[in-house]
C-alpha cells in the first residue's frame, strides 16, 4: 500500500500530538479528530495504535538515515561531514522528547542500526583514502556507549 496523503496526515497529526501529550495517553478517537479523518479512514491504513508507531518509526529512521547518506556524498571532507553527521543527529534528537523517544524508538535496534552504517561510513572513507586506515571502533567501546 503506497502512501496517501490522509495516511501522511495521520501520521503527521500523531507525531504531533505524541510529543505533545504521549503515546500512552492519545488515543485513536482523538487522531481522528485532530486529523479530520473518519475511524474507517484510519483502520484503512493502522490496524492499531501500534501499527501507527510502527509506521512513525519506520518514517523517522528512514528520515534519518536519507539525511546521514546525503551528508555521506558531500564533496568535503570527512572531518567537516563527521561535524555535520553530529549537529544534524544533535537537532534531530532535540526535537524529539524523551518519553516519546522512548515509545516510539526501538532505541537498542536504531542504535545497532545506526553503527552498521556509520562503520561502513568509516570503510567507504577509508577505502577512498580520507582517513587513515586503522581499526573501527567496536559497537561496545566506550566511545560509543557515551555517545548514547
Amino acid at each position: 500500500m503506497g502512501t496517501s496523503k490522509k495516511m501522511n496526515q495521520i501520521i503527521e497529526v500523531s507525531k504531533s500530538l505524541f510529543l505533545k501529550h504521549g503515546v500512552k495517553r492519545v488515543t485513536i478517537e482523538e487522531i481522528c479528530q485532530v486529523a479530520k479523518v473518519s475511524k474507517a479512514t484510519f483502520y484503512k491504513y493502522f490496524s492499531n495504535k501500534k501499527a501507527l508507531l510502527e509506521k512513525i518509526r519506520e518514517h523517522l529512521l528512514e528520515t534519518g538515515f536519507e539525511k546521514f547518506d546525503e551528508i555521506s556524498q558531500l564533496t568535503i571532507t570527512y572531518p567537516e561531514k563527521i561535524k555535520m553527521m553530529s549537529a544534524w543527529r544533535i537537532e534531530f534528537f532535540k526535537s524529539l522528547e524523551g518519553e516519546f523517544l522512548d515509545e516510539v524508538l526501538d532505541i537498542p535496534a536504531f542504535k545497532e542500526v545506526y553503527m552498521t552504517r556509520f562503520i561502513a561510513n568509516i570503510k567507504k572513507a577509508q577505502e577512498d583514502g580520507e582517513i587513515k586506515k586503522r581499526p573501527v571502533a567496536r559497537p561496545n567501546s566506550h566511545c560509543y556507549r557515551k555517545a548514547w
